[in-house]
């Protein structure tokens, strides 16, 4: 997943996601946290991008907790997590 996107509207990583493969929406689960562990986006969707607002409302530009989770095509839970900076 990349750790930094600038949602400016400049058509350029305006949108943040984990890039994964052949994964169902029925495995899978991702949420962002903002620094102060407020849940700010969730989904089920592999496919989904985050604009890095919360609410409809830009986060400033700051550092976001992500964590992944899954269960593979051979039924092996897999996580993984990370930080996201976003740049305004």
């Amino acid at each position: 997943a990349p750790n930094a996107f600038s949602p400016n509207g400049d058509l350029q990583n305006d949108t943040w996601s984990v890039i994964l493969e052949g994964v169902s929406s029925d495995n899978f689960h991702l949420v962002i946290y903002d620094r102060t562990g407020r849940l700010v986006w969730q989904t089920n969707d592999p496919l989904a991008t985050w604009d890095g607002t919360f609410n409809g409302v830009p986060l400033e530009t700051d550092f976001c907790f992500w964590k992944a989770s899954l269960v593979n095509e051979v039924g092996m839970p897999w996580e993984s997590s990370g930080l996201i900076t976003i740049i305004r």
